[in-house]
């Protein structure tokens, strides 16, 4: 929690998130895999072509793979979240734990939050700025976040 500003911190610690362990960040990177191939078993992809998802979990800190997975095209990379999540946290070694995840929209699902918030672990999830987005933004008060990014 070292890179969280000060006022978020104290709330975070309130609702039982610490820093007695050292936490790795995790992070969910995929991508598509097209199938060139003879084989006519791959499903079609978002882009129509036949293909894959390939979806790997990363330690940020040591650049350590934790977990891979390969999906059917048409299955979403969003798809079993919380197994993914948990299977991810199963791999690491004894004693280690995740204490922040990062990720794109595909993994923008509410039982991996509850798991998240269960578990006390950070999240950072980029998702669609809808209108319900964008007026819990608004409500978030001035102190508690900053862009990721300077």
């Amino acid at each position: 929690m070292r890179n969280i500003p000060n006022k978020a911190r104290k709330h975070f610690q309130r609702l039982g998130y610490s820093e007695e362990a050292p936490r790795h960040s995790l992070y969910p990177l995929g991508g598509c895999l097209y199938h060139r191939g003879e084989k006519q078993d791959a499903k079609m992809i978002y882009t129509g072509l036949p293909g894959y998802h390939r979806l790997i979990c990363v330690l940020k800190e040591v650049l350590v793979v934790v977990k891979e997975e390969f999906r059917e095209g048409n299955e979403h990379p969003g798809a079993r979240a919380v197994g993914f999540f948990e299977d991810c946290r199963k791999a690491l070694p004894s004693g280690k734990r995740i204490g922040h995840l990062g990720s794109d929209s595909a993994l923008y699902k509410a039982g991996l939050i509850n798991c998240c918030r269960e578990n006390h672990i950070i999240f950072t999830i980029r998702a669609d700025q809808d209108s319900a987005i964008k007026k819990a933004i608004e409500g978030i008060p001035d102190g508690w976040w900053r862009p990721e990014m300077a």
